[in-house]
Protein backbone atom coordinates (compact mmCIF):
# COMPACT_ATOMS: atom_id res chain seq x y z
CA UNK A 1 0.00 0.00 0.00
CA UNK A 2 1.34 3.46 -1.09
CA UNK A 3 0.42 6.58 1.26
CA UNK A 4 1.01 9.75 0.63
CA UNK A 5 1.16 11.79 4.39
CA UNK A 6 1.90 14.99 2.68
CA UNK A 7 -1.42 15.82 0.33
CA UNK A 8 -3.16 18.72 0.49
CA UNK A 9 -7.27 19.83 -0.31
CA UNK A 10 -8.68 20.63 -4.00
CA UNK A 11 -11.36 22.56 -3.08
CA UNK A 12 -14.10 24.41 -4.90
CA UNK A 13 -13.95 27.94 -6.19
CA UNK A 14 -16.34 28.69 -3.64
CA UNK A 15 -14.09 28.19 -0.49
CA UNK A 16 -11.74 31.08 -2.13
CA UNK A 17 -14.40 33.47 -2.68
CA UNK A 18 -14.93 32.99 0.89
CA UNK A 19 -11.42 33.89 1.74
CA UNK A 20 -11.29 36.63 -0.49
CA UNK A 21 -15.09 38.02 1.28
CA UNK A 22 -13.51 37.46 4.33
CA UNK A 23 -9.92 39.93 3.75
CA UNK A 24 -12.56 41.94 2.10
CA UNK A 25 -15.23 42.85 4.94
CA UNK A 26 -11.85 42.00 7.58
CA UNK A 27 -15.31 40.14 9.04
CA UNK A 28 -17.22 43.07 9.55
CA UNK A 29 -20.22 40.92 7.48
CA UNK A 30 -20.27 38.03 9.88
CA UNK A 31 -18.77 34.70 9.86
CA UNK A 32 -20.71 33.14 7.04
CA UNK A 33 -19.90 29.83 5.21
CA UNK A 34 -19.03 27.98 2.05
CA UNK A 35 -22.27 26.01 0.54
CA UNK A 36 -21.26 23.68 -1.54
CA UNK A 37 -22.53 20.49 -3.41
CA UNK A 38 -21.20 17.06 -3.59
CA UNK A 39 -21.17 17.30 -7.36
CA UNK A 40 -19.43 20.98 -7.04
CA UNK A 41 -16.55 18.99 -4.76
CA UNK A 42 -16.54 15.92 -7.13
CA UNK A 43 -15.70 18.19 -10.25
CA UNK A 44 -12.84 19.82 -8.06
CA UNK A 45 -11.42 16.59 -7.51
CA UNK A 46 -11.76 15.56 -11.17
CA UNK A 47 -10.69 19.00 -12.98
CA UNK A 48 -6.89 19.69 -14.41
CA UNK A 49 -4.94 20.77 -11.88
CA UNK A 50 -1.64 18.92 -11.40
CA UNK A 51 -0.56 19.74 -15.38
CA UNK A 52 -3.07 18.10 -17.46
CA UNK A 53 -4.13 15.69 -14.30
CA UNK A 54 -6.82 15.73 -11.68
CA UNK A 55 -6.23 15.21 -8.38
CA UNK A 56 -7.20 11.90 -8.19
CA UNK A 57 -5.82 11.24 -11.50
CA UNK A 58 -2.72 11.80 -9.97
CA UNK A 59 -3.10 9.60 -7.53
CA UNK A 60 -4.02 6.80 -9.92
CA UNK A 61 -1.35 7.73 -12.29
CA UNK A 62 1.15 7.31 -8.90
CA UNK A 63 -0.33 4.54 -7.78
CA UNK A 64 -1.24 5.91 -4.52
CA UNK A 65 -3.52 3.94 -2.26
CA UNK A 66 -4.40 6.56 0.61
CA UNK A 67 -3.85 10.34 0.96
CA UNK A 68 -3.67 12.56 3.92
CA UNK A 69 -5.03 16.14 2.77
CA UNK A 70 -4.77 19.47 4.82
CA UNK A 71 -5.27 22.69 3.66
CA UNK A 72 -3.11 24.66 1.37
CA UNK A 73 -0.38 26.53 3.50
CA UNK A 74 -0.06 28.94 1.61
CA UNK A 75 -3.96 30.33 1.67
CA UNK A 76 -3.91 29.91 5.49
CA UNK A 77 -2.80 34.00 6.22
CA UNK A 78 -1.58 33.34 9.67
CA UNK A 79 -0.67 36.60 9.78
CA UNK A 80 -3.99 38.39 8.82
CA UNK A 81 -5.95 40.62 11.56
CA UNK A 82 -8.30 39.97 13.33
CA UNK A 83 -7.78 37.00 14.02
CA UNK A 84 -11.24 36.13 13.39
CA UNK A 85 -10.18 35.35 9.86
CA UNK A 86 -7.98 33.25 10.70
CA UNK A 87 -10.14 30.85 12.78
CA UNK A 88 -13.06 31.33 10.21
CA UNK A 89 -11.05 30.24 6.99
CA UNK A 90 -9.17 27.74 9.06
CA UNK A 91 -12.83 25.80 10.25
CA UNK A 92 -14.27 26.43 6.24
CA UNK A 93 -11.17 24.33 5.10
CA UNK A 94 -11.44 21.47 7.42
CA UNK A 95 -15.00 21.45 6.87
CA UNK A 96 -14.55 20.82 3.54
CA UNK A 97 -11.71 18.61 3.95
CA UNK A 98 -14.13 16.49 6.42
CA UNK A 99 -16.59 16.06 3.48
CA UNK A 100 -14.03 14.82 0.77
CA UNK A 101 -13.10 11.94 3.57
CA UNK A 102 -16.63 11.12 4.14
CA UNK A 103 -17.08 10.70 -0.14
CA UNK A 104 -13.95 8.98 -0.42
CA UNK A 105 -13.55 7.36 3.12
CA UNK A 106 -11.11 4.85 1.49
CA UNK A 107 -8.77 7.50 -0.48
CA UNK A 108 -9.12 10.53 2.06
CA UNK A 109 -8.01 11.08 5.59
CA UNK A 110 -7.87 14.46 7.18
CA UNK A 111 -4.86 16.60 8.93
CA UNK A 112 -5.65 20.23 10.42
CA UNK A 113 -4.20 23.33 9.95
CA UNK A 114 -3.73 25.07 13.54
CA UNK A 115 -5.74 28.29 13.60
CA UNK A 116 -2.53 29.93 14.06
CA UNK A 117 -2.94 33.12 14.37
CA UNK A 118 0.19 35.42 14.85
CA UNK A 119 0.91 36.90 18.25
CA UNK A 120 -2.23 34.80 19.71
CA UNK A 121 -1.54 32.13 22.13
CA UNK A 122 -1.14 28.87 21.09
CA UNK A 123 -4.03 27.83 23.30
CA UNK A 124 -6.54 29.43 20.90
CA UNK A 125 -5.74 27.28 18.41
CA UNK A 126 -6.46 24.28 20.44
CA UNK A 127 -10.31 24.15 20.31
CA UNK A 128 -10.35 23.65 16.78
CA UNK A 129 -7.60 20.79 16.65
CA UNK A 130 -9.40 19.24 19.42
CA UNK A 131 -13.02 19.66 17.15
CA UNK A 132 -11.02 18.23 14.30
CA UNK A 133 -9.67 15.14 15.42
CA UNK A 134 -12.46 14.34 18.40
CA UNK A 135 -15.54 14.84 15.80
CA UNK A 136 -13.94 15.27 12.20
CA UNK A 137 -11.87 11.93 12.44
CA UNK A 138 -8.49 13.89 11.60
CA UNK A 139 -5.13 11.76 12.22
CA UNK A 140 -2.78 14.91 12.55
CA UNK A 141 -1.95 18.61 12.21
CA UNK A 142 0.18 21.10 10.50
CA UNK A 143 2.47 23.53 12.49
CA UNK A 144 3.84 26.65 11.03
CA UNK A 145 6.80 27.67 13.37
CA UNK A 146 6.02 31.08 11.92
CA UNK A 147 2.84 32.38 11.98
CA UNK A 148 4.24 35.47 11.22
CA UNK A 149 5.10 34.43 8.07
CA UNK A 150 8.20 36.22 6.89
CA UNK A 151 7.48 39.20 7.70
CA UNK A 152 10.45 40.47 9.85
CA UNK A 153 9.00 39.26 13.34
CA UNK A 154 10.42 36.60 15.00
CA UNK A 155 8.18 33.66 15.91
CA UNK A 156 9.13 31.57 19.43
CA UNK A 157 11.40 28.56 18.62
CA UNK A 158 9.65 25.45 18.56
CA UNK A 159 11.37 24.69 22.09
CA UNK A 160 10.15 27.59 23.55
CA UNK A 161 7.64 27.13 26.51
CA UNK A 162 5.04 28.87 23.95
CA UNK A 163 4.55 25.74 22.45
CA UNK A 164 4.39 23.63 25.44
CA UNK A 165 0.39 23.34 25.47
CA UNK A 166 0.14 22.43 21.83
CA UNK A 167 2.42 19.51 22.54
CA UNK A 168 1.05 18.15 25.40
CA UNK A 169 -2.67 18.35 23.52
CA UNK A 170 -0.70 16.33 20.24
CA UNK A 171 0.19 13.91 23.17
CA UNK A 172 -3.21 13.59 24.67
CA UNK A 173 -5.35 13.31 21.24
CA UNK A 174 -2.18 10.80 20.26
CA UNK A 175 -1.75 12.76 16.96
CA UNK A 176 1.40 13.64 15.18
CA UNK A 177 2.03 17.28 14.02
CA UNK A 178 3.55 17.81 10.77
CA UNK A 179 5.96 21.00 10.64
CA UNK A 180 5.03 23.10 7.77
CA UNK A 181 6.01 26.90 6.74
CA UNK A 182 3.03 28.77 5.43
CA UNK A 183 3.01 32.12 3.16
CA UNK A 184 5.77 34.49 3.31
CA UNK A 185 4.94 38.39 3.08
CA UNK A 186 8.19 39.42 1.55
CA UNK A 187 8.10 40.89 -1.88
CA UNK A 188 11.53 39.77 -3.03
CA UNK A 189 10.78 35.72 -1.56
CA UNK A 190 7.87 33.94 -2.08
CA UNK A 191 7.22 31.29 0.13
CA UNK A 192 9.13 28.79 -2.43
CA UNK A 193 12.20 30.81 -3.21
CA UNK A 194 12.24 31.42 0.52
CA UNK A 195 12.92 27.59 1.84
CA UNK A 196 14.79 26.91 -1.31
CA UNK A 197 17.06 29.86 -1.45
CA UNK A 198 17.87 28.79 2.25
CA UNK A 199 18.55 25.13 1.60
CA UNK A 200 20.96 25.71 -1.61
CA UNK A 201 23.06 28.30 0.74
CA UNK A 202 23.22 25.51 3.54
CA UNK A 203 23.89 22.45 0.97
CA UNK A 204 26.37 24.04 -1.18
CA UNK A 205 28.20 25.96 2.09
CA UNK A 206 28.92 22.37 3.11
CA UNK A 207 29.89 20.99 -0.13
CA UNK A 208 32.53 23.88 -0.34
CA UNK A 209 34.39 22.12 3.03
CA UNK A 210 33.95 18.86 1.47
CA UNK A 211 32.05 16.62 -0.66
CA UNK A 212 29.28 14.31 0.88
CA UNK A 213 26.78 11.79 0.05
CA UNK A 214 23.63 12.50 1.52
CA UNK A 215 23.25 10.79 4.59
CA UNK A 216 26.62 12.76 5.42
CA UNK A 217 25.22 16.14 3.92
CA UNK A 218 21.86 15.52 6.46
CA UNK A 219 24.08 14.80 9.31
CA UNK A 220 26.06 17.95 8.62
CA UNK A 221 23.33 20.34 8.30
CA UNK A 222 21.36 18.98 11.30
CA UNK A 223 25.12 19.32 13.78
CA UNK A 224 25.53 22.72 12.21
CA UNK A 225 22.26 24.42 11.73
CA UNK A 226 19.73 22.14 12.94
CA UNK A 227 18.75 25.01 15.75
CA UNK A 228 17.41 27.22 13.54
CA UNK A 229 17.38 25.30 10.72
CA UNK A 230 15.88 21.64 9.54
CA UNK A 231 16.50 19.63 6.84
CA UNK A 232 14.31 16.55 6.03
CA UNK A 233 15.16 13.68 3.54
CA UNK A 234 12.17 15.17 1.46
CA UNK A 235 13.17 18.22 0.99
CA UNK A 236 17.68 17.37 0.58
CA UNK A 237 17.61 14.87 -1.92
CA UNK A 238 14.74 16.91 -4.43
CA UNK A 239 17.11 19.88 -3.75
CA UNK A 240 20.39 18.20 -4.59
CA UNK A 241 18.83 16.99 -7.98
CA UNK A 242 17.58 20.50 -8.68
CA UNK A 243 21.62 21.78 -7.82
CA UNK A 244 22.80 18.94 -10.52
CA UNK A 245 20.62 19.56 -13.51
CA UNK A 246 21.40 23.37 -12.49
CA UNK A 247 25.16 22.16 -12.52
CA UNK A 248 25.99 23.93 -9.47
CA UNK A 249 27.06 20.06 -7.49
CA UNK A 250 27.96 16.97 -9.65
CA UNK A 251 28.75 13.32 -8.97
CA UNK A 252 31.46 12.19 -8.34
CA UNK A 253 30.99 8.43 -9.61
CA UNK A 254 29.28 7.48 -12.55
CA UNK A 255 25.81 5.69 -12.74
CA UNK A 256 27.37 2.09 -13.86
CA UNK A 257 30.20 2.98 -10.78
CA UNK A 258 27.85 3.66 -8.46
CA UNK A 259 26.33 0.17 -8.03
CA UNK A 260 25.06 0.14 -4.53
CA UNK A 261 27.57 2.78 -3.68
CA UNK A 262 26.03 5.88 -2.35
CA UNK A 263 26.43 8.85 -4.64
CA UNK A 264 28.92 11.15 -3.18
CA UNK A 265 27.96 15.01 -4.58
CA UNK A 266 30.77 18.18 -4.72
CA UNK A 267 30.79 21.74 -5.56
CA UNK A 268 31.46 22.52 -9.16
CA UNK A 269 32.85 26.03 -10.26
CA UNK A 270 28.63 27.45 -11.12
CA UNK A 271 27.72 26.06 -7.54
CA UNK A 272 30.93 28.20 -6.14
CA UNK A 273 28.91 31.44 -7.89
CA UNK A 274 26.03 30.37 -7.07
CA UNK A 275 27.13 29.97 -3.26
CA UNK A 276 28.33 33.53 -3.44
CA UNK A 277 26.03 35.33 -4.84
CA UNK A 278 23.35 34.26 -2.50
CA UNK A 279 25.64 34.36 0.76
CA UNK A 280 26.14 38.05 -0.61
CA UNK A 281 22.36 38.62 -0.75
CA UNK A 282 21.85 41.70 1.23
CA UNK A 283 17.95 43.15 0.73
CA UNK A 284 15.66 43.91 3.08
CA UNK A 285 14.73 40.48 3.65
CA UNK A 286 18.29 38.71 3.89
CA UNK A 287 19.27 40.74 6.18
CA UNK A 288 16.09 41.33 8.81
CA UNK A 289 14.45 38.08 8.94
CA UNK A 290 15.89 35.90 11.53
CA UNK A 291 16.92 32.70 10.32
CA UNK A 292 18.06 33.64 6.98
CA UNK A 293 20.62 36.14 8.57
CA UNK A 294 21.62 32.64 10.89
CA UNK A 295 22.20 30.56 7.79
CA UNK A 296 24.27 32.93 6.03
CA UNK A 297 25.75 33.79 8.87
CA UNK A 298 27.42 30.00 9.57
CA UNK A 299 29.00 30.66 6.48
CA UNK A 300 30.70 33.87 6.72
CA UNK A 301 34.48 32.41 6.71
CA UNK A 302 33.65 32.62 2.70
CA UNK A 303 33.43 36.45 2.73
CA UNK A 304 35.29 39.55 2.60
CA UNK A 305 35.37 41.51 5.80
CA UNK A 306 33.89 43.84 3.93
CA UNK A 307 31.21 42.43 2.66
CA UNK A 308 30.81 40.94 6.54
CA UNK A 309 30.66 44.00 8.16
CA UNK A 310 28.06 45.67 5.50
CA UNK A 311 25.80 42.64 6.14
CA UNK A 312 26.02 43.10 10.10
CA UNK A 313 25.67 46.38 10.01
CA UNK A 314 22.29 46.34 7.77
CA UNK A 315 21.24 43.42 10.33
CA UNK A 316 21.90 46.00 13.49
CA UNK A 317 19.74 48.63 12.03
CA UNK A 318 16.82 46.18 11.29
CA UNK A 319 17.74 45.15 15.44
CA UNK A 320 17.72 48.62 15.76
CA UNK A 321 13.73 49.60 14.00
CA UNK A 322 12.64 46.64 15.71
CA UNK A 323 13.59 47.65 19.08
CA UNK A 324 12.70 51.42 18.73
CA UNK A 325 8.98 49.35 17.28
CA UNK A 326 9.32 47.14 20.69
CA UNK A 327 9.69 50.33 22.92
CA UNK A 328 7.03 52.15 21.61
CA UNK A 329 4.38 49.58 22.26
CA UNK A 330 5.80 49.30 25.27
CA UNK A 331 5.34 52.73 26.27
CA UNK A 332 1.71 52.93 24.72
CA UNK A 333 0.03 49.42 24.56
CA UNK A 334 -1.82 47.64 27.92
CA UNK A 335 -2.47 44.07 28.19
CA UNK A 336 -2.48 41.13 30.74
CA UNK A 337 0.61 40.18 32.58
CA UNK A 338 1.76 37.54 29.46
CA UNK A 339 1.82 39.88 26.70
CA UNK A 340 3.53 42.21 28.53
CA UNK A 341 6.14 39.84 29.46
CA UNK A 342 6.89 38.46 26.18
CA UNK A 343 7.18 42.31 24.86
CA UNK A 344 9.56 42.61 27.73
CA UNK A 345 11.57 39.29 26.83
CA UNK A 346 11.10 40.72 22.89
CA UNK A 347 13.25 43.57 24.14
CA UNK A 348 15.81 42.21 25.84
CA UNK A 349 16.95 39.47 23.51
CA UNK A 350 16.75 42.51 20.60
CA UNK A 351 18.97 44.48 23.03
CA UNK A 352 21.29 41.46 23.69
CA UNK A 353 21.24 40.92 19.69
CA UNK A 354 22.36 43.96 19.23
CA UNK A 355 25.14 44.26 21.92
CA UNK A 356 26.46 40.81 20.16
CA UNK A 357 26.63 42.60 16.82
CA UNK A 358 28.12 45.78 17.92
CA UNK A 359 31.28 43.57 19.11
CA UNK A 360 30.90 41.46 16.63
CA UNK A 361 31.87 44.60 14.42
CA UNK A 362 33.99 46.23 16.32
CA UNK A 363 35.79 43.01 15.92
CA UNK A 364 36.13 42.61 12.04
CA UNK A 365 37.07 46.24 11.84
CA UNK A 366 40.16 45.80 14.09
CA UNK A 367 40.88 42.98 12.22
CA UNK A 368 40.84 44.94 8.80
CA UNK A 369 42.70 47.68 10.65
CA UNK A 370 45.80 45.17 11.77
CA UNK A 371 46.05 43.62 8.21
CA UNK A 372 45.55 47.13 6.75
CA UNK A 373 48.78 48.10 8.86
CA UNK A 374 51.02 45.14 8.19
CA UNK A 375 50.56 45.56 4.50
CA UNK A 376 51.48 48.92 4.78
CA UNK A 377 54.69 48.06 6.87
CA UNK A 378 55.24 45.35 4.33
CA UNK A 379 55.22 47.60 1.62
CA UNK A 380 57.35 50.30 3.17
CA UNK A 381 59.87 47.68 4.39
CA UNK A 382 60.29 46.64 0.71
CA UNK A 383 60.46 50.01 -0.92
CA UNK A 384 63.65 50.92 1.69
CA UNK A 385 65.11 47.71 0.84
CA UNK A 386 65.18 49.10 -2.99
CA UNK A 387 66.03 51.94 -1.96
CA UNK A 388 69.45 49.96 -0.19
CA UNK A 389 70.04 48.40 -2.76
CA UNK A 390 69.60 51.55 -5.01
CA UNK A 391 72.82 52.95 -3.06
Amino acid sequence: MIIDCHGHVSAPAQLWAYKAGLLASRGSHGRGGVKVTDDEMRSALNAAEIGPKSHLDALTHHGTDVQLISPRPFQLMHSERPAKLVHWFAEECHTIIHRQTQMYPNKFFGVASLPQAAGDPIERALPELERCVKQLGFVGCLLNPDPYENSGVEPPALGDRYWYPLYEKLCELDVPAHIHTASSRSERASYSVHLINEGTIAILGLLKERSMHGYQLSKRLTDSLGGFWRVSYGSLYPSLKRLERQGAVEQIFDKQEVGRRKNVYRITEKGEALFRELLEESGPESSGEDNRFRVRMAFFKYLSPETRIRLLERRRAFLEERLSTIRSSLATTGGDMYTMSLMQHGRETTEQDIAWLDGLIAAERRATETMSGGSKRRSTARSLRRKERAT
